[in-house]
């Protein structure tokens, strides 16, 4: 199990944003690999810096290669886990709102087709990038609730996802 994206929350919060990953990896008697760095840095050049170094690099390297990535997608809401964690206030939501975005896959925040919403943004975003999600054996988004329909749909639309 390797974690996709940025982890590590900028304030408390009520669980632990890798929690998901290590259960899932222990119940099937693994371990999780996880992205020890934020989910978004204070810029794109930083962003480049944290993924040459090699440990980060590795990270991503074994995210890129494995045949099956599941992960959550989450919606643009004041209950966003980005949000939650800190990287995110209730500004961004609304300019995220104005852009057009529908939520975000695995911390990429696109519009109803699957584009992304904000370069700007997603250049400061740590993790896998969704054009590593064509080619896998299986893609498994998992959503739960209303709020989750739009970013599901266009998760769909896009073709990012084998099984949700």
């Amino acid at each position: 199990m390797v974690l996709v994206n940025g982890s590590t929350a900028l304030t408390a919060t009520t669980s632990r944003n890798s929690a998901v990953a290590e259960e899932f990896a222990q119940s099937a008697g693994g371990r999780a690999t996880l992205l020890p760095v934020p989910a978004i840095m204070g810029s794109r050049s930083t962003r480049d810096a944290l993924e040459r170094d090699p440990i980060i690099e590795r990270v991503l390297k074994l995210a890129e290669e494995a045949p099956v990535l599941c992960f959550g997608l989450g919606g643009l809401t004041h209950q966003s886990v980005l949000l939650g964690s800190g990287y995110l206030d209730d500004h961004d939501i609304a300019r995220l709102k104005t852009l057009n975005s529908v939520g975000d896959i695995m911390g990429r925040f696109v519009d109803r087709n699957g584009r992304i919403a904000d370069r700007q943004l997603d250049d400061r975003t740590i993790g896998l990038r969704l054009e590593a999600l064509a080619g896998k054996e299986r893609v498994i988004g998992v959503a739960a609730g209303e709020d989750k329909h739009r970013i599901t749909a266009a998760c769909l639309r896009a073709g990012y996802v084998t099984d949700s």
